[in-house]
């Protein structure tokens, strides 16, 4: 399927011990994203890149390799398991799951919504991935309802959205979803409210850079992808499919990788991205 947005994986930075960097590099060195594409995704989907930038031009133009392989991270459980021991978390009542370094008893739980089928399955892979490095967490399937008043209140641990992380002509759309300025309820994004002042002025000034002085841009924007990788606030974890099917029993001349290259899909605002053209190419059988 073509990637439509960037499933991520929100820790609430207003909980402990999800307000601790190196707590949450641990979750993010810990899960195994190829898992998930593979056995809930049946590879209809692309894993994320570190940052979440969708692979299209207008986003991966700006992507910064070297930054990436400064800062970034992959599925590797050795390192969870060091950088969680090295941070202070330790098993001390030998039950397999650490301690926070002041001793209290860690127990989180993700979340996705009841029926969500496909989310419910990846949630039970990462709660797998974090138990394998001594981090207790369950999934949890609260209804709709309940999961978007945790998640937009902030009394959640982890959750997975992908809400706002839409395919656009630009990545500050993506960026201004994950560090959306904090409020009382976070509808518009940043659900784990992280609060990083730097990443807010680095936003805001790659919005006033005009789109062909590529140069300031791309310079911006290599230090908010390092912030980024250096605090992991969020984990990016897949591209969510722009799910379409067609028939050919009445229309033939759908978009295929041989053309026309339009958006297949009317739905969502697809229209602006397509839709509409797709409709004009299409040829009565």
């Amino acid at each position: 399927m073509l990637s439509d947005n960037t499933a991520v994986l929100f820790l609430n930075n207003s909980r402990k011990p999800m307000d601790d960097v190196n707590f949450r590099k641990a979750v993010a060195w810990a899960i195994n994203a190829d898992d998930i594409v593979t056995r809930v995704f049946e590879n209809q989907v692309i894993k994320s890149n570190p940052l979440g930038f969708l692979p299209i031009d207008a986003w991966m133009k700006y992507y910064d390799e070297q930054v990436v392989e400064q800062y970034g991270f992959k599925y590797d459980p050795s390192v969870s398991k060091k950088v969680l021991a090295d941070a202070g978390y330790k098993d001390i009542n030998g039950d397999g799951f650490v301690e926070a370094p002041d001793g209290s008893k860690i127990e989180l739980s993700i979340i996705v919504p009841f029926g969500w089928t496909d989310w419910m399955e990846s949630i039970k892979i990462i709660a797998n991935n974090l138990k394998a490095v001594g981090i207790n967490a369950k999934a949890e399937f609260p209804d709709y309802s309940r999961y978007q008043d945790e998640l937009y209140g902030g009394r959640f641990d982890m959750a997975i959205n992908n809400f706002n992380s839409n395919l656009s002509n630009t990545v500050w759309s993506y960026y201004y979803w994950l560090f959306w300025d904090i409020r009382e309820q976070q509808t518009q994004g940043n659900y784990g409210k992280y609060n990083n002042p730097k990443a807010f002025e680095l936003m805001q000034a790659f919005d006033r850079t005009p789109v062909d002085d590529y140069e300031t841009g791309q310079k911006i924007m290599s230090e908010l992808e390092e912030l980024f990788l250096k605090e992991i606030p969020y984990v990016p974890l897949w591209f969510n499919g722009m799910w379409f099917q067609a028939s050919t029993d009445v229309w033939t001349n759908w978009p295929s990788e041989h053309g026309p290259h339009y958006y297949p899909c009317t739905w969502n605002g697809k229209w602006q991205l397509g839709g509409i053209f797709m409709l004009t190419a299409l040829e009565a059988k």
